[in-house]
């Protein structure tokens, strides 16, 4: 299977749990960075051995976990503040 595909199985997945709670949420999108990670450390041992076209394979990866790191700030910051507007309305 591509990594393209595999990439793209992941944020399918990732989108289907995305309806859950907050923390449930969190935890998806962490999982799916991890998954992300594993995926991509098949071609950078490839690449090490000097496959050039797993070095693209890489970097195109690494830009989706970059995303996904974005998504995941995100999705924490948002968590933090509604928990902080939580506690000053009690």
């Amino acid at each position: 299977m591509s990594l393209q595909i595999q990439i793209e199985n992941i944020h399918c997945l990732w989108r289907l749990n995305n309806k859950m709670s907050d923390g449930n949420t969190i935890l998806s999108k962490w999982n799916e960075l991890k998954s992300l990670l594993e995926v991509l450390e098949h071609d950078v041992n490839k690449n090490v051995r000097g496959v050039a076209a797993a070095g693209i394979r890489v970097r195109k990866g690494l830009r989706s976990v970059q995303a996904s790191t974005k998504e995941l700030i995100k999705l924490t910051l948002e968590a933090d503040k509604s928990k902080k507007e939580d506690k000053s309305k009690e």
